[in-house]
């Protein structure tokens, strides 16, 4: 689903970045080191210590997450689970090599979201203004389209549909599909 979103916005203007897998939904209580201008910055829990779980899910190695709600928004980019924590040990996130340099960050990105109780099948797009230094300015993301906040995606898989407004369609059918606009 998520490369024919990236396929459409990107025919449409957009800027995309790779699906993540979830997206924080509260700030998280963490230590920023932001490495050598970004390039291997991390997040490590500074909290009671815990599996991290993003939006309901708990996460797993290698999972590629978008944080967007830190207090301090320069912390806030696309990162990538080095270790999930436990009770004896905390969690880390590393920047996301395609987000972790300046000029791979612009204002007008769009990332979808593919899981979570909340996020699942959002975008969000990066509305910060720029230029940017890793570890300093502040990266925004806010919900994409936000001005339409019922706007849903829906994965068609039979031959036909009928449209509704305000949401968006998918299809995921090996045969022609027909779409009705209302």
């Amino acid at each position: 689903r998520s490369s024919e979103f990236n396929f459409y916005l990107t025919a449409q203007g957009y800027t995309t970045k790779s699906a993540v897998t979830l997206s924080s939904t509260t700030a998280l209580t963490a230590t920023y080191a932001n490495g050598a201008l970004g390039v291997g910055a991390t997040l490590t829990n500074a909290g009671a210590m815990a599996a991290l779980s993003l939006d309901g899910v708990t996460v797993t190695v290698s999972d590629r997450v978008l944080i967007k709600n830190q207090a301090s928004a320069f912390q806030n980019g696309i990162y990538i689970v080095s270790t999930v924590g436990t009770g004896a040990t905390n969690w880390v996130l590393t920047r996301a090599t395609d987000y972790d340099q300046a000029a791979e960050v612009a204002e007008g990105d769009v990332v979808l979201v593919n899981a979570g109780s909340t996020n699942a099948g959002k975008a969000f797009e990066q509305t910060g203004p720029g230029p940017f230094t890793m570890g300093t300015t502040s990266i925004v993301f806010t919900a994409f389209g936000a001005a339409n906040t019922t706007f849903t995606w829906d994965e068609i898989t039979a031959a036909s549909q009928t449209m509704a407004v305000s949401s968006g369609y998918i299809t995921n059918n090996a045969g022609v599909v027909t779409l009705t606009l209302p």
